[in-house]
């Protein structure tokens, strides 16, 4: 079976279906649940980086632009 191709900046957080299945039967219940908790806080961290990667960045692109833009116009006007 295929893995399914996630963004990089959203990653779903629940896991696999397969995975789980997979994980509930060979292992006792409370490990499967401690199993779709630690995979869903792990996914939203890596969310949250992301968007904050993806945040840095467009900041940074702008305040980029926005110099360039400011001293463009005050090279035109001397």
């Amino acid at each position: 079976m295929a893995k399914k191709s996630q963004s990089i900046s959203v990653q779903d957080t629940t896991p696999d279906t397969e995975t789980m299945r997979q994980i509930a039967q060979n292992n006792e219940p409370e490990y499967a649940e401690a199993y779709r908790t630690s995979y869903s806080k792990k996914t939203k961290k890596k969310n949250l980086r992301n968007a904050g990667i993806g945040w840095g960045l467009s900041v940074a692109a702008t305040a980029y632009l926005w110099f360039r833009l400011i001293e463009a116009s005050e090279e035109e006007s001397w």
